[in-house]
This record gives C-alpha cells, structure tokens and sequence, in this order.
C-alpha cells in the first residue's frame, strides 16, 4: 500500500481524480482516502460521494454503497448517475424488481441512457424472460449502434434458448466492432463447445488467451474442451492453473475428479468429491458422481441412500438411472408416484440389458448435464 501525503492543498476535484487513478488499479483504500480529502474541503461534492459509492459497490459493501448514492439523490434527485449506481447494488443483490425501480427511474430522466438500458435488459435475462430482455438490447443498439456489449448480451439470450448459431451471429458482431474483447472470444469458443465442435471451440479460446494469458474463463473452458474429448490429463493441465490461483469452486472440483473418473481412478475422484461437497453439500453433480463411485466400490446401501436424497431434492434423469443400477425393483416403484411426462422421460430405461449399458447411458447421461452446466456457465461469464 502506498503511503499518502496531503501536505500540498489540492482543489477537490483533482483528488477525486486520483481516488478514481487508484480504483480502476483495484486500490480500494487509497481511492477512499483521497476522497475523503475531497469530502473534507467540500462536503457536499456529489462527483465525490458517487465515486465514495462506487468503491464500495466495487468491493461489495452494498449498504454502505447505497448510503452513498443516498446522500447523492437527496442533493439532486435528477442525478441519474447516483439513481442507476443504486440499481446496479440491487441487480449485485440479484434482487432485480428493486434494480429495475432504480434503472426505470434513470430511464425517466434520460430515456437515452444506454448503461440503463442494459442493465434493464440484463435483469430479464437473468430471470429467464430472453424476449424483454431483446427489447431492451435492441433499444440499446439502436441508439448506439457500435456499443460491444449490447450484440454480446443479445447472442446471450439466444444461447439461453440453446440456440448457438443465432447467438453466433451476435458474438460476431461484437466481435467486429471490437476485436481484442476476451469476453467475446470466451462466448463464441462457448457456443461451438455446446455443438461439441471442439476445433473451433479451441481456435477462440486461444484467441482469448493470447490476449489475456490469465483470463480464468478461457482456462476453466480449455478444460472442459479436453474434457469433452475424453483427454483427462491436459484438462487437468488446464484446471491446475484455476487451482494455483487458489479457486475455490464446487464445479472446477467435480471437473478434477471427472478427470480421475475417466482414467478410473476412483480414490483420488472421490478426493475432489468430497472438497466440492464441502463448499456446496447438496451440489447435484458432485452427489450422483459419489454415488457412481460407490456403486463401482459396491456400496450399494450407501448409494441409494444418496440417490433418493438427490431424488427427493429434484428429478433427476441421472439419478434414477443410478436408483435402476441399484435397485430395479426401488426404480419402478418410484416412477409410479411420478406424473406421466415424467415417467416417459424416464422408462426407456427399462430397455437396457446390463448394468454396463445402464452405466454409458448415465455417463452420456452426465455429459448432457454438463452441456447444460456449460451454457450456465457462458451466462454467467458475462
């Protein structure tokens, strides 16, 4: 931390300046100190308070955040920069009715206002609506036509629908408008992973790297590319390096031990299980893989015990296909208490020969999961 002199007297608005210097480097306490001094020669400096804000949003004080904007607002109530920040601590907050108040206020002083209407769009698509959320991208492109982000989110609500070759056509857009963006290469390698096409998934990953060699996303995803190809030690390779920067998360650990599960080295998957099930106890993928190792230990009072409790928490193809292995008198008098779609979903079962079938149906099975699990992952890298 550096040492901070204010022996000389400054006029206010060149401390905020530096404060702002010393936030976009992340130095959270050295920009509120200098703002401070700025507060101090006048206390009522609103590009100051903002900025006060800001930090604290930035470091996830939410409350104290919104004090902040607060104390902004009630000096002039038409500041929408002030109103906006208040919504982006809800939308932090996944409280988005909130958020969408505060951004709709915004919206009402400057219809025009593209960070807003963004931020509008983002919290339909975080609940799902892909339909408002367009509505909302599409005014923000219409009124700046070469703003990256907008095409970018808007090839995300066609990739929530699972549609890749639409959400294609946005990335690329993006992409043209800004040809060093890491997020976009990460989105278009994401889109060609889900079609399984691992060649171009790789060409943009790459791509990502070479700009920013230590762009987490583009690791965790490089990864799962050797994963999907069925090359476990050079997704390990790729993990490693999530590791060293000392992430901790319950998925990049199931993702280790799939890596032991395809060499069959159940010992050391069940290591990573167990850390996975530590941060996340009732992590759905972590529980059906513990319970196909202790299907392969035959420990098959233990595992079905595991199955119902995945079971009973949601309704899980993999799952019943486990409780099947298991037991398959347990599986037909479970999928009798299910509704009829249901039971279709799940009685082709019924058609396998052996356990070894039964255990490449749940193994491709996972891997259906893990495509879902990805395109998760691609809407929450945005």
């Amino acid at each position: 931390m550096s040492r901070i002199s204010f022996k000389c007297k400054k006029p206010p608005c060149l401390f905020v300046e530096l404060a702002q210097c010393h936030e976009r480097q992340k130095r959270f306490s050295d920009a509120r100190k200098y703002l401070q001094e700025a507060l101090r020669l006048n206390p009522v400096d609103v590009v100051a308070m903002n900025s006060m804000g800001r930090v604290s949003l930035d470091e996830g004080d939410m409350d104290t955040a919104r004090k902040w904007f607060a104390k902004v607002i009630e000096i002039d109530s038409s500041d929408y920069y002030a109103i906006n920040l208040m919504g982006q601590t809800y939308f932090a907050e996944k409280n988005l009715v909130a958020a969408r108040e505060w951004f709709r206020k915004t919206l009402e002083i400057d219809p025009q206002e593209a960070v807003a209407l963004k931020l509008m769009g983002k919290t339909y698509l975080e609940e799902g609506n892909t339909v408002e959320a367009r509505r909302w991208f599409d005014k923000t492109i219409k009124i700046q036509p070469e703003d990256i982000i907008a095409p970018s989110l808007m090839g995300q609500t066609y990739l929530a629908e699972g549609d890749t070759s639409a959400a294609r056509e946005w990335f690329l857009k993006a992409w043209e408008i800004n040809k060093k963006n890491v997020v976009v290469y990460n989105l278009m390698g994401q889109t060609y992973l889900i079609d399984g096409n691992t060649p171009s998934a790789m060409k943009w990953f790459k791509g990502a790297l070479e700009i920013n060699p230590k762009s987490a996303v583009a690791q965790n995803l490089m990864g799962q590319l050797f994963l999907m190809e069925g090359r476990p030690q050079l997704a390990r390779t790729w993990f490693n390096k999530l590791l060293k920067n000392n992430i901790k998360d319950a998925m990049l650990f199931n993702f280790m031990a799939q890596t032991f599960i395809m060499e069959g080295n159940y010992e050391m998957a069940g290591e990573w299980i167990d850390r996975a099930l530590k941060i996340d106890p009732k992590n759905t993928i972590a529980n059906l893989w513990l319970t196909f190792i202790l299907i392969k230990e035959d420990k098959l009072s233990e595992a079905k015990k595991k199955t119902y409790e995945v079971i009973s928490r949601e309704f899980s193809i993999p799952a019943f296909i486990l409780l099947f292995i298991i037991s398959p008198s347990d599986f037909k008098s479970v999928i009798q208490l299910l509704e009829g779609g249901q039971q279709e979903k799940i009685n082709y079962l019924k058609l396998a020969d052996n356990e070894l079938e039964l255990s490449d149906i749940f193994e491709r099975e996972m891997r259906c999961q893990h495509l879902l699990n990805l395109k998760n992952l691609c809407l929450g890298a945005r």
